[in-house]
């Protein structure tokens, strides 16, 4: 079987994915999979009410599950050069368990496995660091602890793993529409 066939053959069957992001090392999962969702949340042992961001592969998926993108934001979403990820209201189609005082983060990746990915399911996936919440999340595989990649249902590892810096390993910048439907940057 594939790489690919085996990964999304995991996803579509409730599995967690370890894999490198666009960002750093995650976990992921099928976005629309209430019990994936709550596995992710135990192998992290993070607590329900701290939010998840999902990944999408291109604007169009985005607006499946976003009311009301303002037009005039489009091209600026659409063309973010680096990995951002950004907080939108009145999310749609998602599961309750991923939305959070009526907000949903969300990434258009960049990241080509994980963009084929999202195009072989026809879904977002769920992305989180592949860290137990509150500790550091990992730069490299290598940080990655063993109990993490233990709780995994498939490790995707990519070749070139050692040619990733720890500048280049880091979380996306973070976003939000706000009240004025401007693109507002937040500090981590």
């Amino acid at each position: 079987m594939s790489q690919i066939k085996k990964e999304i053959k995991i996803l579509n069957s409730g599995g967690v994915l370890l894999h490198k992001t666009d960002t750093i090392w995650g976990l992921a999962c099928d976005a629309l999979n209430y019990n994936s969702i709550k596995k992710i949340y135990s192998i992290k042992k993070r607590e329900l009410n701290k939010p998840l961001i999902i990944l999408v592969n291109n604007f169009e998926m985005l607006k499946r599950y976003v009311n009301n993108i303002p037009i005039y934001l489009a091209n600026e979403i659409n063309n973010i050069n680096e990995p951002s990820t950004i907080i939108y209201s009145n999310p749609k189609k998602l599961p309750e368990i991923l939305i959070h005082n009526n907000t949903i983060a969300i990434r258009i990746t960049k990241n080509i496995q994980c963009k084929e990915i999202i195009n072989s399911i026809n879904k977002p996936i769920v992305s989180t660091s592949a860290n137990i919440s509150g500790d550091p999340f990992p730069r490299n595989f290598s940080e990655i602890s063993d109990k993490i990649k233990k709780s995994v249902d498939y490790i995707l590892k990519e070749e070139n793993e050692n040619n990733y810096t720890a500048k280049k390993n880091k979380p996306s910048k973070l976003f939000r529409i706000n009240d004025k439907q401007e693109l507002e940057y937040l500090d981590r």
